[in-house]
C-alpha cells in the first residue's frame, strides 16, 4: 500500500481550479454565440401613442369649437342645409 500516493488539499484545489477555468472557457464561448445571433432590438408604438402623437401635430381650432357651441346653444346648429348635405355624404359613401 505503499505505492499510493497521498491526497493533498493543494492539489485538490488546484483539479477544482482548472475544471472551473475549463467550464467558464465554455461559458465565455457560448456567450460569444448568443451575441453573434441575438436579434435586432425593436420599438413597437401602441395605437394611443399615434393618435397623441397625430393631436399634437394638428393643433385645435378653439374658434370652430367656440363657434359651434354657441350655435348648439342658440339652437341654430341644426339646419336643413347642415342635415342635407351630411345626407348627401352619407349617400356618397354608399355609391
Amino acid at each position: 500500500m505503499t505505492d499510493i500516493a497521498p491526497v493533498s488539499q493543494s492539489s485538490l484545489i488546484g483539479a477544482v481550479s482548472a475544471n472551473e477555468a475549463r467550464a467558464r472557457k465554455a461559458e465565455q464561448v457560448e456567450t460569444a454565440d448568443v451575441a453573434l445571433t441575438r436579434d435586432a432590438d425593436a420599438v413597437e408604438i401602441s395605437p394611443l401613442a399615434r393618435f397623441v402623437a397625430l393631436a399634437r401635430e394638428n393643433p385645435v381650432r378653439e374658434d370652430l369649437i367656440e363657434r359651434v357651441r354657441g350655435e348648439i346653444a342658440n339652437g341654430t346648429y341644426d339646419t336643413d342645409e347642415k342635415f342635407d348635405k351630411a345626407f348627401e355624404e352619407m349617400l356618397s359613401d354608399f355609391r
